[in-house]
């Protein structure tokens, strides 16, 4: 039986209540894996793979004087640990009546040098540290719904 000439996807996905990541104060600064995909290539040269993140936020606000607060989230993607991208997210949350603000954002990347075995591909979340500006009226960040999704193509 030969391989698949047609393209497949392997994924990870997390569904809202289930798996939630909460990033408190004392975890800023630092990247945390939130996603992780593996996908085994068997010939690198005839082969490239698509790569799909959507990940949804939610920002829970401290007290705030007035409406608007300034939050940063950096976003890495790496295979077998090495850095492929990087994308900064930063969003001015405009408070309304509530105190928790949702948002969703996506890393899209192409691999055409893909290597020989499994490649593992993951998606790290980094909470800026804002110092003594408005990132510190963020209480804490979840990270709830998201998913990772791996096309793989021949070339």
């Amino acid at each position: 039986m030969g391989l698949i000439k047609n393209p497949f996807i392997v994924c990870q996905q997390f569904m809202e209540d289930t798996d939630i990541i909460t990033i408190n104060d004392d975890m800023r600064n630092e990247f945390i894996e939130v996603l992780t995909v593996t996908v085994c290539v068997k010939d690198p040269k005839s082969t490239r793979i698509k790569l799909d993140s959507t990940v949804e936020l939610v920002r829970d606000l401290r007290g705030v004087a007035n409406n608007e607060v300034e939050s940063q989230i950096d976003y890495r993607l790496t295979k077998n640990g090495t850095p492929l991208a990087t994308q900064s997210d930063i969003v001015t949350l405009l408070r309304a009546d509530t105190n928790r603000i949702n948002t969703i954002d996506g890393l899209t990347w192409c691999d055409e040098n893909p290597s020989a075995g499994d490649n593992v591909y993951t998606i790290e979340i980094n909470r800026v540290d804002g110092g003594d500006t408005p990132e510190d009226l963020v209480n804490f960040v979840e990270v709830q719904t998201r998913a990772l999704n791996a096309t793989v193509f021949p070339k």
